[in-house]
C-alpha cells in the first residue's frame, strides 16, 4: 500500500470538538494527524482527549482497512489490463486480410468519436 496523502474528518465529530478549549483542539488535532499519517498513538494526560481520540481512531482504522482493499482491487483490476479485450479481439480479427482491418479499424475510431461527442 502506497502512502496515503490524506485523511477523511467528519462532521459527526463536531459536537464533541466544539466542547474543548483551543488549546485541547490543537493537541487533538496534532495526535490526529500523527495517527493518520504514522499509526502513532498519542499519549494523552487529560482523560476527555482520551475518550474524544477514541472514537477517531476507530474511524482511521475503519478508513485504512478500506483504503487498503481498494488499493488491492485497483492493483489486480491495473495488472489484468485489457487482456481479456485484447484477445477476444485478436480472435475475431484474425482471419481478415490488410484491407480488412485498415477498414475494421476506422471504422472502429469513427465509432469511437461518435459516442464520446453524443
Amino acid at each position: 500500500m502506497k502512502n496515503k496523502k490524506s485523511f477523511l474528518v467528519y462532521f459527526d465529530w463536531y459536537e464533541p470538538l466544539s466542547v474543548l478549549s483551543d488549546a485541547q483542539l490543537g493537541e487533538i488535532t496534532r495526535a490526529m494527524f500523527c495517527y493518520a499519517k504514522n499509526q502513532t498513538e498519542p499519549e494523552f494526560s487529560d482523560p476527555s482527549l482520551k475518550m474524544v481520540f477514541g472514537f477517531m481512531k476507530s474511524a482511521f482504522d475503519r478508513d485504512r482497512e478500506v483504503y487498503k482493499e481498494r488499493c488491492k482491487k485497483n492493483a489486480e483490476n491495473g495488472s489484468k489490463g485489457g487482456k481479456k479485450k485484447s484477445e477476444n479481439l485478436t480472435k475475431k480479427l484474425s482471419h481478415l486480410t490488410e484491407n480488412d482491418l485498415q477498414y475494421v479499424t476506422t471504422s472502429m475510431l469513427c465509432e469511437e468519436l461518435r459516442q464520446r461527442n453524443a
